[in-house]
């Protein structure tokens, strides 16, 4: 072993010793975040709207969240992530914004607030909400992947001699 890679080693072993336990995780956008402490680092979550309160100078948005697809909508096919409140400033429809809905948020983590889900407590992360996007009511058209082949064949001998094909296939 080289030298270098000993002292890296030692490094690493000494440091992942002295970690701190971490802070309480909630599960959110395709994976689990810290909900005791905000961070500025931007992320992008999205779910299914469950709650809106407008207050006097923000609304907050509950969400059931799920992983985003390819475009960043709400895959609801899958599995819940648990919930999130969305903090945005200003004041937001609730027509528009109504329970069902699908939003995808960018913003950067809030404190931790505690809430109730049909009597339980929980710890919900907060999302301080940069932007929101607000999808169509309608699904998603199915993604046509497009796809091709081509086959190249050469044959010899038999019966009737030799031969070379090409196909194109779509």
């Amino acid at each position: 072993m080289r030298p270098g890679t000993r002292a890296l080693l030692a490094a690493f072993a000494l440091i992942s010793g002295c970690a701190a336990a971490p802070p309480t995780s909630v599960p959110v956008g395709g994976g689990t975040v810290p909900v005791e402490r905000a961070s500025p680092r931007p992320v992008e979550w999205g779910g299914q709207i469950v709650a809106v309160e407008n207050r006097r100078d923000v609304t907050e948005l509950e969400i059931l969240a799920y992983p985003l697809d390819g475009d960043g909508r709400p895959d609801t096919s899958a599995p819940s992530l648990g919930r999130f409140v969305a903090v945005r400033p200003g004041f937001l429809d609730p027509a528009d914004y109504a329970p069902g809905r699908l939003v995808t948020a960018r913003g950067s983590l809030g404190p931790a607030r505690t809430g109730t889900v049909g009597g339980a407590e929980l710890r919900l992360a907060t999302l301080k909400a940069e932007s929101l996007r607000l999808w169509s009511r309608e699904p998603p058209p199915p993604r046509v992947v497009p796809y091709g082949t081509i086959g190249i064949g050469f044959g010899s001998g038999g019966f009737h001699g030799g031969g070379v094909g090409i196909g194109i296939g779509f």
